[in-house]
């Protein structure tokens, strides 16, 4: 889970019903599970926020190394660590999450891991060498050739684990914040309103689709293409040094500090 520091204070990330689910799928292949367990590491996801501070990393994760020898000392003494108030915390996440947004692991995936994939790009300091694509842990960034040159493009693989970002020497991994904006407001809704009046008029409607799993029907085969063509196009058009320079000093990445584990190295990862 990614944790921040307010202060003195840790505030918990949430892994929610992930937590649950390794456990179900250990006993349905008749394991028995012993001990259910999440644990804090401080959050990396430099494409949201700037990177915490050395105390702050330090102070997480303490914190989860002691969690973790009372976890298997407790294990190792053949008790069980099922219902603790760990699983609590994250049962109580499971339960608003499922309530409130039934369809959220569904939605995650066709929204949220793909966009955020997809405004991924390499600024101007890239030098190709391949380095993000080679230990990307999922192989979901491909070295493409444009000009004669190879530049990074990240797939629907993308899992959004940073390493790209964090390993990179030159810093040139960005998260477009201004492309993704402008894909939304000048792509997405001008194009997915066409289509919904479009949908709505053949179909006999004079105002709008009012089912709402037709309305997530449309939107999906509409949006999955788009975002694959706007992004080619995307990647394209970094070319042009103007372009690039552009959306590299429009993004909050460019101006945030770079994270990964102080003492992992990428040979450690493999």
């Amino acid at each position: 889970r990614g944790a921040f520091c307010i202060g003195p204070f840790i505030i918990p990330g949430a892994a929610g019903f992930a937590t649950f689910f390794a456990a179900l799928i250990l006993l349905a292949k008749g394991y028995d599970v012993r001990g259910i367990v999440s644990l804090d590491m401080a959050a990396n996801m430099n494409n949201f926020h700037p990177k915490l501070s050395e105390e702050s990393t330090r102070k997480i994760a303490g914190r989860s190394h002691k969690r973790t020898t009372d976890f298997l000392a407790r294990i190792l003494s053949t008790k069980r660590s099922i219902l603790t108030l760990n699983t609590l915390y994250e049962a109580t996440w499971t339960i608003l999450l499922f309530w409130f947004i039934p369809i959220f692991p569904l939605l995650y995936l066709l929204y949220g891991k793909t966009t955020m994939a997809k405004i991924m790009f390499a600024n101007k300091s890239c030098v190709s060498c391949g380095r993000c694509a080679r230990f990307c842990p999922n192989q979901a960034i491909e070295m493409k050739s444009f000009l004669g040159k190879k530049h990074p493009y990240w797939t629907y693989r993308c899992e959004n684990c940073m390493r790209c970002m964090g390993y990179c020497k030159k810093q040139a991994v960005e998260a477009g914040h201004s492309w993704a904006i402008m894909q939304y407001f000048v792509v997405s809704i001008p194009v997915m309103a066409t289509i919904i009046s479009w949908v709505s008029f053949t179909s006999g409607s004079l105002f709008a689709i009012t089912n709402y799993w037709i309305m997530l029907l449309v939107e999906v085969l509409y949006f999955l293409p788009a975002l694959f063509f706007t992004y080619w196009l995307f990647w394209i058009f970094l070319r042009i040094p103007l372009i690039n320079l552009f959306f590299s000093r429009t993004t909050l990445t460019h101006y945030f500090k770079r994270y990964h584990e102080p003492e992992t190295k990428l040979k450690d990862l493999g």
